[in-house]
């Protein structure tokens, strides 16, 4: 069940303990569903079909992976209704090109820049990497990556997911790169560390890691 409330003053820098944003914070519409609190800026309608979606693909992750729900607390979401809004206020000590998240204790937060279905992946790469960091941390930084993409992408109608759909449009020429990959650090890395983008790169260039080899 979702739950609106009236229109309310939010700084980023109250939800996210973080520095000062760029700008004066902006009104926020408050829904809350039963595992996520979101606000945003965008309408109501965005708002409660933003809600759906996130519940949709937590009940099918959670079903996934064990059936062990990895947040005590819901989830709360900060979408703003456009790219430009979001980049005004995103706190000074942070650069994200569309969302980021954090984490203080069992509060999570996960902020993105939109609330329209082009903008879902961006939020659920966020949350689906924190789901496995909290369930499976020793996961390798590699096999991680390659769940977090495969399902961040996953598309919700009428309670049935579709998964491994491509990204939208606009986001494909960034993962066009071409990139020269080693599978030695591929299998080295664990869910420490700290590669750059080359991983995924070669993941979405069609170089996928699986437990029979590889397929080129």
């Amino acid at each position: 069940m979702i739950f609106l409330r009236r229109t309310i003053p939010l700084a980023m820098a109250v939800v996210l303990s973080a520095a000062t944003s760029r700008a004066a914070a902006p009104a926020f519409l408050n829904a809350v569903s039963d595992h996520f609190n979101l606000y945003t800026t965008d309408n109501e309608a965005d708002a409660r079909a933003a809600l759906d979606h996130f519940e949709t693909a937590r009940a099918y992750l959670l079903r996934l992976f064990g059936g062990v729900d990895q947040f005590k607390n819901p989830v709360r979401i900060v979408g703003y209704k456009s790219n430009s809004e979001y980049r005004s206020h995103l706190p000074a000590s942070i650069e994200a090109e569309h969302a980021f998240s954090k984490v203080n204790g069992e509060d999570v937060t996960i902020v993105v820049d939109g609330l329209k279905p082009a903008a879902y992946e961006y939020a659920l790469r966020e949350y689906v990497n924190l789901l496995i960091v909290r369930g499976a941390p020793k996961m390798p930084y590699w096999l991680r990556m390659g769940f977090r993409e495969l399902y961040c992408t996953m598309k919700t109608e009428n309670g049935t997911v579709h998964i491994g759909e491509d990204p939208y449009v606009e986001k494909r020429p960034s993962l066009a790169a071409p990139t020269t990959t080693s599978l030695t650090l591929l299998f080295a890395l664990s869910a420490g560390s700290t590669w750059g983008d080359s991983a995924e790169a070669a993941h979405a260039n069609g170089k996928f890691i699986a437990l029979g080899g590889v397929d080129d």
